[in-house]
C-alpha cells in the first residue's frame, strides 16, 4: 500500500490506517504486455482506464488537476508514453514533479 512510500530519515514513518485516511487508498494496477506492442500506448490505455475508475469514485470531485500523479521509471519512459497520453486525455497537461 502507500506505506511503500513513506520514508522518513531510513525509517518508515508512523502510518495510519486506511480507516483514517483522508481519501482512498493507493491502488495497484497489474497489467502485461505482449512482445511488439507499443509500450506508450498500452500505458496510457491503462492510465486512461484508472483515470476513468478514479472519476467515478470520486464523482463529486470537479477536477483533478495536482491531484493525480502518473509515475514512471525514468525521462525516456515518460517521453515514450507523453504523446498517446496526451491524446487520449485531451485537456491533461503534463509535467515533472519539480514544476509547480
Amino acid at each position: 500500500g502507500a506505506a511503500a512510500f513513506q520514508l522518513e530519515a531510513g525509517r518508515k514513518a508512523e502510518t495510519s490506517t486506511h480507516s483514517a485516511s483522508a481519501g482512498p487508498p493507493l491502488v495497484a494496477r497489474v497489467f502485461t504486455t505482449s512482445e511488439g506492442d507499443d509500450a506508450g500506448e498500452t500505458y496510457a490505455r491503462e492510465v486512461v482506464e484508472a483515470l476513468t475508475a478514479i472519476r467515478r469514485q470520486l464523482v463529486d470531485l470537479e477536477d483533478l488537476d495536482d491531484r493525480v500523479a502518473v509515475v514512471g521509471p525514468d525521462e525516456a519512459f515518460i517521453e515514450k508514453l507523453r504523446e498517446p497520453l496526451g491524446r487520449a486525455l485531451g485537456g491533461f497537461e503534463l509535467v515533472d514533479a519539480a514544476t509547480t
